[in-house]
């Protein structure tokens, strides 16, 4: 069904079919990410939920989508950004209106890119791998889920090129993405590779805000 869901759209995909969560996980990490995940609810030993939280744990940025035949667990996919769900028993009256939900968001990831250019080198990196950016003299630092990369730019320079609501500038010398906030304490925020970055008391409402608003348009 979402072969041909997605061939009626014109979009060529390649399709993995894991029995368990286990053989997904011992596969998925010597394999380039996937886009899209189908994660059944319920599965021999680690069901789709749970599944799901080790994915996110792990910066896993694939869009989820779960698969069950229990109302009751809807609610429970925002607790890990899950883009939407399909209900078993309406599945053939669903997957067409999912599909096209699932190339526009496709269409909408692939964009969201910044390209770092120096004299000696040109680099993409997709703004879900940015976690945080910081200022270092003339520098500013990209910190990545797997590396740093700098670009001699001023912060608030590339804050107008990222040119996006994912990110923010929470004190002077540091801009954050969103959807790497893990929680807000006090004047402390905690991203998802476990630094502490502190908020300016200027900007604390402003984040607070814009995490609320972020948080509901977008999970």
């Amino acid at each position: 069904m979402l072969e041909q869901g997605f061939q009626g759209e014109g979009v060529q995909c390649d399709i993995q079919i894991y029995h368990d969560a286990l053989s997904f996980e011992c596969t998925a990490a010597e394999l380039p990410a996937y886009d899209i995940c189908f994660l059944d609810i319920e599965m021999p030993g680690m069901n789709g939920m749970e599944l799901a939280k080790r994915m996110r744990e792990s910066n896993g940025q694939e869009i989820i989508v779960f698969l069950t035949a229990y109302s009751e667990f809807i609610r429970a996919g925002y607790e890990v950004k899950a883009f939407d769900y399909l209900t078993k028993d309406k599945a053939t009256e669903e997957i067409g209106g999912l599909v096209k939900r699932l190339i526009n968001e496709l269409d909408v990831v692939a964009k969201k890119v910044y390209i770092i250019e120096t004299h000696s080198r040109l680099e993409k990196i997709n703004h879900s791998e940015i976690i945080y950016i910081y200022k270092r003299g003339p520098y500013s630092r990209f910190v990545l889920s797997d590396r740093e990369v700098q670009e001699r730019k001023a912060l608030k320079d590339v804050l107008d090129k990222l040119n996006s609501v994912e990110f923010i500038l929470v004190e002077r010398g540091y801009v954050i993405n969103l959807n790497h906030i893990k929680r807000v304490c006090s004047r402390n925020v905690e991203l998802s590779d476990g630094t502490n970055i502190p908020v300016g008391r200027a900007h604390i409402n402003e984040l607070k805000e814009r995490i609320q608003e972020y948080w509901m348009e977008n999970f």
